[in-house]
């Protein structure tokens, strides 16, 4: 039970911090300002091309080195 109650915990400051970083990304992107949009773009760009798996990897490998 305490497993599960980490993972609703989780799982909503993931979905919290997604949705804010995400809007506040995608205004950049949709800006007029090339000052921006150009680095959003190429934020999402360089995210994109990053294999989820690899992702997955560096979180599971780095987040213990950067927390203790």
């Amino acid at each position: 039970w305490d497993g599960l109650m980490t993972s609703f915990k989780l799982f909503g400051i993931a979905l919290a911090g997604g949705i804010f970083f995400g809007t506040l990304l995608a205004m950049a992107r949709l800006s007029s300002w090339r000052a921006l949009s150009v680095p959003a773009a190429g934020f999402v760009n360089l995210i994109r091309a990053i294999p989820f798996i690899m992702a997955i990897f560096w979180f599971y490998f780095l987040t213990p080195m950067v927390v203790s």
